[in-house]
């Protein structure tokens, strides 16, 4: 009965629905739907480590989630539809491949290595169609629209159904006596989702919103589920992590010239720089370290994708190397500098 829809109808009903990226970016989807391309992306990676959203939906709604995958296919005139998932998660496979079965459906599955962030769309799509998205670039530049799966569910209930979207799976993890996926409402409030997964197991925590990589601190007053909202991880709080998430910009600034040896390590791991993007915050961190910043060192911190691996995983000391890009490129934009990264002749770093 989906096939029967106009790709307007798609467009407009998923306008109406309010979609909006699920993975995180709450890019407007009828927009993304708007832009004509020859290959739909399922991305179901789960990019961060410990949610588990994508790949429980992908197991228990494999069947819609094809159709997702289809619907987004028209709307765009995509000849071609793969939905992305880690090989690990074998129920979700499973299902999805049956799925497509049962669907006569030209929908294929590919299979992602588990590593992260396999999940930022820039290494999805070349890990699915071996295409490098140019800096400062999107899907659409190598005709490629990638989707999130939540997302690609909402669309089916949107042109189906006309159904808003009012609800979301996230997991609640970590700290918790009961770590557990569930659907709820937009707009739920944190300490409802905390007694829903048994409640805190220890008394001095704080919490993010999204995954410990890339996830923001909320205040646990107030903070409520978005569109956005994949999950919420509750931490100790006196947990090294937090205590290094949780400095000030000022301390970031002054651990950051404190010690940097200028190794590389943090740029050899950028995923950016692997795909040949001219992305490397060792410089970044090497300007810091001087009185006058070197313009063309730091212009390079707005091609930062904030996965964290430079800071979290890169650097052996470690030094807040994340944070200093992510300041870099706050003041770039505040300063209005021109960013010149803009290569469409990109070669994959071996």
């Amino acid at each position: 009965m989906l096939d029967t829809f106009t790709t307007g109808q798609i467009v407009d009903s998923v306008r109406s629905a309010g979609i909006v990226g699920a993975g995180g970016a709450g890019f407007p989807t009828h927009i993304k739907l708007s832009t004509p391309v020859e290959w739909v992306i399922a991305n179901g990676a789960e990019c961060e480590p410990l949610l588990r959203v994508d790949q429980q939906a992908a197991r228990l709604y494999s069947k819609k989630l094809v159709q997702g995958v289809m619907l987004a296919m028209k709307a765009v005139g995509a000849k071609k539809g793969t939905i992305a998932l880690k090989y690990k998660y074998y129920g979700a496979l499973d299902a999805v491949r049956n799925a497509i079965a049962d669907l006569d459906s030209p929908v294929e599955v590919f299979e992602l290595e588990d590593y992260y962030p396999a999940g930022d769309e820039f290494n999805t799509v070349y890990e699915v169609t071996g295409r490098i998205i140019p800096e400062g670039g999107r899907p659409p530049d190598v005709g490629c629209l990638v989707q999130n799966l939540m997302t690609l569910l909402q669309i089916v209930d949107a042109v189906e159904d006309s159904t808003p979207v009012t609800t979301r799976f996230i997991t609640i993890t970590g700290a918790v006596s009961n770590p557990i996926t569930i659907e709820t409402a937009i707009g739920t409030t944190f300490k409802f989702c905390l007694d829903a997964a048994g409640g805190a197991n220890i008394t001095d925590y704080v919490a993010i919103d999204g995954g410990p990589m890339m996830g923001r601190f909320i205040d646990m007053n107030n903070a409520v589920v978005t569109k956005r909202t994949s999950g919420f991880i509750v931490f100790p709080k006196d947990h090294p992590y937090v205590e290094r998430r949780l400095k000030t910009p000022e301390n970031h600034q002054i651990i950051a010239k404190s010690a940097c040896d200028q190794c590389n390590l943090c740029t050899e791991f950028c995923p950016r720089y692997l795909l040949g993007h001219r992305c490397w915050p060792s410089k970044v961190m090497r300007s810091g370290l001087s009185a006058v910043p070197i313009v063309t060192d730091v212009i390079n911190a707005d091609l930062c994708c904030e996965c964290g691996l430079c800071s979290l995983w890169g650097c052996p000391i470690p030094l807040p190397v994340r944070e200093i890009m992510v300041q870099t490129r706050v003041e770039l934009k505040k300063h209005n500098v021109a960013i010149p990264f803009r290569n469409t002749e990109v070669e994959l770093n071996e």
